[in-house]
């Protein structure tokens, strides 16, 4: 079990806005040394945090972010030292609104540690359960896949820095979310199902580790500070 806590402050101007953000993850309970895990072995608390800062525009139906990511993680991460694992991305993301079907594209190119690009490519189903707005209540029926281009394993030079064993398909992911919430309070459930193709994907060693799940509750809340000028 691990938390998950996520904190922004956003400005909107318009049709774009800016935000910068911290993100975080928790685990609560010291690591099994058979667990792939950014907090490292036998340890607890932090593990990872992500710095951000984005910008994002939106037309009638198309919206669009980019941004820089700075990824840091503990020391004994994944088994090695946090300067080997820490590292910066750039990424870009677009998203067509279609009713309730939302395509999506997006981007991350890594600049420090790995010299390559992961593309994800997703389509969203999202569907009122209720037909008032007061709560609103929401399904989110999702399919994703990942991709890398230039994130493998170097054959020429194999102990390069990589996140992925091959190019192309990394992983599919299912997924539901059931959201309520009313005015700028919300509560999610999801539950996800991954079936991983690139072994840099799979959660371990052994027949079942290219299929595995993960359930998540989480609880949203906003500030609106108002207009900045």
């Amino acid at each position: 079990w691990v938390l998950q806590p996520d904190l922004f402050f956003s400005a909107s101007m318009d049709r774009s806005s800016i935000t910068v953000g911290w993100w975080s993850t928790i685990r609560l309970g010291s690591a099994d040394p058979a667990d792939l895990t950014d907090a490292g072995l036998g340890q607890a608390w932090f593990g990872q945090n992500d710095l951000w800062v984005e910008v994002a525009g939106r037309s009638e139906v198309v919206d669009f972010t980019a941004g820089v990511t700075r990824y840091l993680f503990a020391d004994g991460a994944f088994g090695q030292t946090a300067d080997a694992v820490n590292t910066t991305e750039i990424y870009a993301t677009s998203r067509v609104s279609l009713g309730s079907l939302i395509p999506r594209v997006a981007v991350w190119v890594d600049v420090s540690r790995v010299r390559g690009a992961y593309f994800e490519t997703s389509l969203d189903l999202r569907v009122p359960v209720l037909p008032s707005y007061d709560p609103v209540v929401a399904a989110y029926v999702s399919t994703l896949a990942g991709w890398s281009v230039g994130q493998e394993v170097n054959r020429q030079d194999p102990d390069e820095a990589a996140y992925f064993q091959d190019s192309g398909l990394t992983h599919l992911d299912f997924g539901l979310d059931v959201s309520v919430g009313r005015e700028r309070r919300y509560v999610s459930v999801e539950l996800h199902v991954l079936a991983a193709q690139d072994g840099g994907a799979r959660s371990g060693s052994g027949p079942s580790a290219g299929a595995s799940w993960w359930l998540g509750v989480g609880f949203s809340d906003s500030l609106l500070i108002g207009a900045l000028w």
